[in-house]
């Protein structure tokens, strides 16, 4: 799920975006910035996007250009030039929140066995070894939205999922029968139901809390698109709608589950936001997930301000560059902040002198000095994923390193000066 930057450490993985293949990828921090700042925010704000950053804030904007004429080039921007370009008119400048994701795609899912099994039960307990992953998904949905467990007392262990529609109420049967339990049809107030008892499934679900409480299981969410989209499209079929066989609304009471839903929706594929209202039964938070499979690419063609700030202000920095930000429900990719912008931000300027005896700088070991040297932790990310890209060149390329420094290494490059490569070339 979102959590604050200030509740972020060097641990938690941050939601990242390779801006070559595109895809989400999950990195730790490099550094976690904090301090003060006193002075003006610039405030971006529209329908679907709402972001206020350091005038010297980078943006990840896309934007036409000659040399791109069907589409649109993504480049960094700072906050305050894309202001200044955008006041009274339509902005030419796009955000992006699409991203695609690749997961784990488990034929099967293994639940944990059950702690402790009394021969003389009432209900005999059982463990299933294995469950397809599929059928598994639409359970989850089916509890997730609906479902309660009865932990003590004459029911102990039992499991139910009231459902008021005559069709969802076959396919939740069918769905537990097909796991491999025998289920019962039970008659409620206002509804009928679906009941099973399993001391397995019931110690896997109760950590997953009460209404206020619920939330997707960790594990699941890291599962492939294919398997996240049927838990989607499962829990829209139980406290959501969907049109056309695509989910449209999620509804919930649980702020940990709607951030959940909405990071299962961009990983199958679609962009969300999340609203928050009243629900007019009892006036407790209701948040609605509005879930669509257009608009991923938004204009900023909404309010842009300037307002006072003095507090503290966060960022983090991540190899990527790029980081999945949120602010009142509504999620885009935003640059990260590397050591330059949150020194201007600072102090207005970029006191080197002052700052270098600052920096954590660290010694290893150079193979193509066959010596040691010393270098800073944002220099080695940036040095990493350049090494990265370079695993995807050809063998049959050749790639020089003439900045006669050698910090710069890699099994693929080969070292020269730059006039030994122009006499060489």
């Amino acid at each position: 799920g979102f959590k604050h930057f200030w509740e972020l450490n060097r641990d938690d993985p941050v939601a990242t975006l390779n801006r070559i293949t595109g895809y989400m990828e999950y990195q730790k921090p490099i550094e976690i910035q904090k301090f003060p700042y006193k002075g003006k925010l610039v405030h971006f704000s529209g329908r679907n996007y709402d972001l206020e950053t350091t005038p010297n804030h980078r943006l990840y904007c896309g934007f036409k250009t000659y040399l791109c004429k069907r589409g649109y080039i993504y480049r960094f921007i700072e906050a305050e030039r894309v202001a200044a370009k955008s006041q009274g008119t339509r902005s030419s400048y796009l955000l992006n929140r699409q991203l695609r994701w690749e997961g784990e795609n488990k034929e099967f899912i293994t639940i944990p066995r059950a702690s402790h099994i009394y021969p003389k039960a009432i209900h005999r307990p059982r463990n299933i070894e294995a469950i397809p992953t599929d059928l598994w998904m639409k359970f989850m949905g089916w509890y997730i939205s609906e479902g309660s467990i009865l932990w003590q007392g004459k029911n102990k262990y039992k499991i139910e999922i009231p459902q008021k529609k005559v069709g969802y109420l076959a396919e939740i049967k069918e769905t537990i029968e097909a796991i491999g339990f025998k289920t019962h049809i039970a008659q409620y107030s206002n509804c009928q139901g679906v009941e099973f008892w399993s001391k397995q499934i019931c110690e896997y679900l109760k950590p997953l809390g009460k209404a206020k409480q619920k939330h997707i299981p960790p594990e699941l969410k890291q599962l492939s698109s294919k398997h996240l989209k049927t838990l989607l499209l499962t829990l829209c079929k139980g406290d959501g709608t969907y049109k056309n066989g695509e989910p449209r609304f999620y509804y919930t009471i649980s702020k940990r589950l709607a951030d959940d839903v909405l990071e299962i929706a961009f990983k199958s594929g679609y962009v969300a936001t999340i609203t928050k209202t009243k629900d007019y039964h009892n006036g407790t938070d209701l948040y609605r997930v509005n879930i669509q499979n257009h608009h991923s690419k938004i204009h900023l063609s909404g309010k842009i301000e300037e307002v006072d700030y003095d507090d503290y202000v966060y960022c983090v920095s991540v190899p990527n560059e790029l980081i999945f930000v949120e602010r009142k429900g509504k999620p885009v990719w935003c640059g990260n902040s590397t050591f330059l912008n949150m020194t201007q931000a600072r102090f207005g300027a970029t006191p080197f002198a002052s700052l270098s005896a600052q920096i954590p700088y660290e010694k290893e070991y150079n193979p193509a000095w066959r010596s040691y040297t010393f270098t800073d932790q944002v220099f080695r990310a940036y040095r990493d994923m350049f090494c990265n890209l370079l695993d995807l060149v050809p063998a049959t390329a050749q790639t020089w390193n003439c900045t006669e420094g050698g910090a710069l290494y890699h099994p693929k490059l080969k070292y020269a000066t730059l006039r030994e490569w122009l006499q060489n070339a």
